[in-house]
């Protein structure tokens, strides 16, 4: 009986994974059209069993364990009217935009911007934010109009950089560029807001 026992809780063994499976375990295909972030942890022989707290420019977004994956899809969010814009309490409500990958955009984009006129929309504030490669910053225009270099800032280290230009008008507007452009939209109301990213490639 208990040499039964000392068999029934002895150590399995488990042969190890070839490196070919590993590689497939630990490949990842991003989702189509999203922009992310995706992290990986591979421990070695100590570790294995503790849970990795994750964070993201100083947020905390999850935990990974040894052999697992975290994929983070980019978004920008507005809180709203009161966390915003004080003392102008109302102006605005929570909007989310889902970012795209840079391979969908496109060199011509048409948008459009809500209304202000009370039946359609209550829309008096729009805005395009545009990203372009920084080659692109003196080749870019809005409604036929060039947008100057100088309204471009550097998006980090990225290599691309962006412009916020204010939509005085509302109704169809078409952005093109030397190279492909990202164009986010979006506008705020009392106790109202949109936005969304503009022309994509499938």
């Amino acid at each position: 009986m208990l040499a039964l026992l000392l068999t029934m809780t002895g150590c399995a063994s488990v042969p190890p994974a070839s490196n070919q499976a590993r590689n497939l375990a630990i490949s990842f295909t991003p989702p189509p059209q999203s922009a992310g972030v995706y992290i990986f942890r591979f421990t070695g022989i100590m570790g294995r069993a503790v849970l990795w707290p994750v964070c993201l420019d100083g947020c905390a977004v999850g935990e990974v364990a040894d052999k697992s994956y975290l994929y983070i899809q980019v978004a920008q969010f507005a809180n709203g009217g009161y966390f915003d814009n004080p003392p102008f309490e109302g102006y605005g409500d929570p909007c989310e935009i889902l970012l795209l990958a840079t391979d969908r955009y496109l060199e011509t984009n048409t948008v459009f911007t809500s209304t202000n006129d009370y039946i359609s929309g209550d829309f008096d504030e729009n805005y395009l934010n545009i990203i372009v490669a920084q080659s692109a910053t003196n080749s870019t225009s809005v409604d036929g109009s060039i947008v100057a270099a100088t309204n471009f800032v550097a998006i980090g280290t990225s290599g691309y950089y962006g412009a916020q230009i204010v939509v005085t008008n509302s109704g169809v507007h078409t952005v093109t560029s030397s190279q492909p452009v990202g164009v986010e939209v979006y506008g705020f109301g009392p106790y109202d807001a949109y936005g969304y990213f503009g022309s994509v490639v499938k």
